[in-house]
């Protein structure tokens, strides 16, 4: 048995390319997007930080966004007054298949992603074990 946490790292603030310690959260008003099986513990997260949350806005786990509703999460996020949008690690991936570096940095309000760190806590050596046997037995099939 591996036994884990995980928490709250950092931000990664992808309108300017710059990482902001999870304090920044602290008395903002964010508006929080995600696509989770289960989003309550990434609003949680943001809440338990110090994050106003003024809007939040889930969509179906493994979700694509399309060009309408990232512009739209911007738009609205600025007219209700955010200081910054806040989704996903997850979530940004997908985010930046479909906004440019340009759109991100001209869209008017800092678009930012809740970095998560897992930690193991029990057994790391054998789970180091266990992910390069892993490895080496898909290197070996190549």
């Amino acid at each position: 048995v591996v036994e884990s946490i995980h928490f709250p790292s950092h931000i990664e603030n992808l309108t300017h390319s710059s990482v902001l310690p999870v304090e920044w959260l602290n008395d903002k008003k964010v508006y929080a997007f995600c696509a989770l099986g289960s989003p309550e513990s990434f609003f949680q997260s943001l809440l338990y930080h110090g994050a106003g949350i003024i809007k939040s806005k889930t969509f179906l786990d493994h979700h694509f966004y399309s060009y309408k509703e990232l512009n739209n999460i911007i738009l609205e996020a600025k007219q209700l007054g955010a200081d910054a949008i806040v989704t996903t690690h997850k979530d940004k991936v997908k985010i930046c298949e479909v906004l440019t570096e340009t759109d991100l940095q001209t869209c008017g309000i800092p678009f930012n992603v809740l970095k998560i760190t897992i930690k193991i806590t029990k057994n790391k050596d054998r789970f180091e074990e266990l992910i390069d046997k892993v490895l080496i037995l898909g290197s070996d099939k190549k």
